[in-house]
């Protein structure tokens, strides 16, 4: 299922429960439909890396530390990280709940 720009942007994309930012959803988005091979593909949040995108793990972390700039947040230290778990990053919709995680988590910066 294809799902247009518009909807990445909203609520349709929240997961039951949670309240996610909608530039969260729009960042991501835009970053993989803004240049390269991607930029006229129909990209969906569920979307697999392995099977749409890429297999290599290095380049979804890359992508990872490229929307955490993106979305001027600042990269949470490993031992914040770790409380995230081995939840996989599968999908982009995966992608957006992490980021959202880490904006909820830049806080930890301070202490």
């Amino acid at each position: 299922m294809t799902i247009s720009p518009q909807s990445w942007k909203t609520a349709s994309l929240r997961t039951p429960g949670k309240r996610r930012s909608r530039t969260t959803g729009a960042t991501v988005f835009d970053y993989y439909t803004s240049s390269g091979i991607w930029k006229d593909f129909p990209l969906s949040p569920d979307d697999t890396y392995s099977q749409i995108l890429w297999n290599d793990p290095d380049d979804i972390d890359e992508d990872a530390f490229a929307l955490v700039e993106r979305l001027q947040m600042r990269f949470l230290p490993e031992y914040i990280l770790q409380e995230y778990g081995d939840k996989p990053l599968a999908t982009l919709h995966d992608m957006m709940l992490w980021l959202d995680w880490i904006r909820q988590n830049q806080s930890k910066l301070s202490l």
